[in-house]
């Protein structure tokens, strides 16, 4: 049984070598891969190389393009991110912060990703009291996202889980009690970047989350000071580096 297949590929040419888009398409699917090398032949070779384990593999099993660079190997790369982040929903009000995130690319177009963010203090006071608590919020997330390539931008959607670490120090009372909950939940969300260089992207990615538990968070058992809500939203932008 033979596989009837097409291919076409874009090629250009940039400081560190040549990098052709490949573009497959078979009676099982279509695949997209990225490939990159300093020499252009060898380049070509590895094309050449690609199309051919695909128009094998097409035979009776569906397109299963191969992972590979322009030597060969198994293109993975590491990205180094920071950002600035906005959370609805954990807080009492819209929550800035900061954080950090390392991911893994390029085994089937996933990324994979951890990530860490910083959230600044906010304070939440009983009506006509003087008296309450400051909030705090540490987040620790990961995700994998499936992405595609309309260069220089490079789109995707991600699924993951989140965990929260909300503090409450209360003030205005007798004494100063505090408190902190651990909530967390499954997460959905979109990811977007726009290639600037080589290395050099800006980043920017939604998420929304589902939680479970939902502590509140009460003053001397006279009312509830604040409980974040069911479904919370995370916006992140930020530079990041791939290597």
């Amino acid at each position: 049984m033979t596989a009837n297949l097409t291919a076409s590929a874009d090629v250009i040419r940039f400081d560190h070598g040549f990098r052709a888009r490949l573009r497959v398409t078979s009676a099982a699917g279509f695949a997209e891969r990225v490939l990159e090398n300093q020499h252009c032949d060898v380049l070509a070779d590895s094309v050449a190389l690609v199309i051919a384990l695909s128009a094998s593999r097409s035979v009776g099993t569906g397109l299963q393009l191969a992972a590979v660079s322009g030597d060969g190997s198994a293109e993975l790369r590491l990205a180094v991110a920071a950002h600035a982040s906005a959370g609805l929903g954990l807080l009492p009000w819209t929550a800035p912060g900061v954080g950090a995130s390392l991911a893994l690319e390029g085994v089937s177009a996933l990324r994979l990703e951890l990530s860490g963010t910083y959230y600044l203090q906010q304070t939440a006071t009983l009506a006509e009291r003087d008296a309450g608590a400051r909030f705090g919020l540490l987040r620790l997330g990961a995700r994998g996202c499936l992405l595609w390539a309309v260069q220089p931008l490079h789109l995707g959607g991600c699924v993951g889980g989140e965990i929260y670490r909300i503090q409450g120090v209360g003030f205005g009372g007798a004494t100063q009690h505090s408190g902190a909950s651990l909530d967390g939940g499954p997460a959905a969300g979109v990811f977007a970047r726009l290639q600037l260089w080589e290395a050099l992207s800006i980043k920017v990615s939604a998420d929304g989350v589902v939680l479970m538990a939902r502590q509140r968070f009460v003053f001397l058992n006279l009312d509830t000071l604040h409980r974040p809500a069911l479904l919370v939203f995370q916006l992140f932008v930020g530079p990041e580096l791939r290597f």
